[in-house]
């Protein structure tokens, strides 16, 4: 959990409030232990695919035909790599619209939208980032109908 210090500087109390509780519900909702036991193994990809890649080169013929055993290897690692960084990364957001709900329900949609609107701002000189941010400030801020507003998602 890390919130930098411009965001902290630029939020409100309810805001920040609002902020944490989104990141504290992760930690509730069990969103971190995927992490933490996922970390291990694509740390392990990486570097075996970092340490094939870099036993690749030389000279001569033996080099050649070594290096040429290995490229079929060096690429299932990276797809392996790839495939789980993948996966990875559809379960860590699958907590999101809970986290949002807890934050939301805790210190108010208002404080909650507040506070994605101003990282929206601040955040805007990064620009992957930025999509994922003004998507999820869309989904989470747009106006509801009353029943759908009480319910979680």
């Amino acid at each position: 959990m890390a919130v930098s210090p411009p965001l902290v500087k630029a939020r409100s109390t309810a805001e920040l409030s609002a902020v944490m509780a989104h990141e504290a519900a992760h930690f509730s909702g069990g969103d971190t232990l995927y992490s933490a036991m996922a970390a291990p193994v694509f740390h392990g990809l990486q570097t075996s695919v970092r340490e094939l890649g870099a036993m690749r080169g030389g000279r001569g013929s033996l080099a050649v035909a070594i290096s040429a055993l290995q490229l079929p290897s060096l690429h299932l690692l990276i797809a392996c790599a790839m495939y789980f960084h993948s996966i990875t990364m559809i379960i860590s957001r699958s907590g999101e619209p809970r986290a949002d709900w807890v934050a939301a329900h805790a210190f108010g949609k208002e404080a909650f939208c507040g506070a994605l609107r101003k990282t929206v701002e601040i955040a805007s000189d990064y620009p992957e980032s930025m999509k994922r941010l003004k998507w999820k400030m869309r989904a989470a801020c747009s106006p509801r109908t009353p029943s759908s507003s009480a319910t979680r998602p």
